[in-house]
């Protein structure tokens, strides 16, 4: 309430094990917050190959929250979220143990996503365009980027310009480039820019 200055603890870790690990406003209805937990084996150091808890839901701001799991979102090992700018019910969540999550209900319910990416592998990072919707970037555990243009049903691999063992750890479109410009972060290398949508990323 005062822009950073202090904090109040609104919602504490469920488990030992687990921890908060993502969380997303909605940017259509911002008193709706969504929020991953992930698994550890110690204090701060993510294992992907540990359960967690799924995600949860607020639908007041932040002020009170309850578990939005079903099927496989009950020990998913949460590692990002994304909300559709548009609509708030539509969200994906990356996972380490279930690959990508999709809801349409607003958390209700979950479906895993396929289409084109590898179902084995561990989803570290993901970002949505803000000006269009049906443009989806997905990061891997050393397996670079995938990217979606028709909202997330059908996707490939965009590695041009990355290692093809890149783990790429954030995604971030630029708001004010229309969606064309993307930066990502790669644990092994460093910081890569593309300029068509992370169709490549240029060296």
């Amino acid at each position: 309430m005062d822009g950073g200055h202090s904090w109040d603890l609104v919602f504490p870790s469920p488990s030992d094990m687990t921890a908060f690990r993502a969380i997303a406003f909605s940017p259509s209805d911002p008193l709706i917050v969504y929020a991953g937990i992930g698994g550890h084996f110690n204090v701060g150091v993510w294992d992907s190959a540990t359960a967690g808890e799924g995600v949860y839901v607020s639908r007041d701001g932040g002020k009170r929250w309850s578990p939005a799991n079903r099927g496989l979102a009950e020990d998913a090992n949460v590692s990002d979220l994304v909300v559709n700018p548009s609509d708030a019910r539509i969200l994906f969540a990356a996972t380490t143990n279930h690959g990508l999550l999709r809801s349409t209900d607003g958390a209700v319910s979950w479906t895993q996503v396929s289409g084109g990416l590898p179902a084995a592998s561990p989803i570290l990072s993901l970002a949505v365009s803000p000006g269009d919707p049906s443009v989806l970037l997905a990061g891997m555990e050393r397996g670079a980027v995938y990217r979606s243009g028709d909202g997330g049903n059908s996707w490939r691999r965009t590695a041009s310009g990355l290692s093809p063992e890149a783990s790429v750890t954030d995604i971030v479109f630029d708001p004010n480039q229309s969606g064309r410009v993307v930066y990502l972060s790669d644990v092994f290398s460093g910081v890569f820019r593309s300029l068509d949508g992370g169709l490549t990323c240029p060296s």
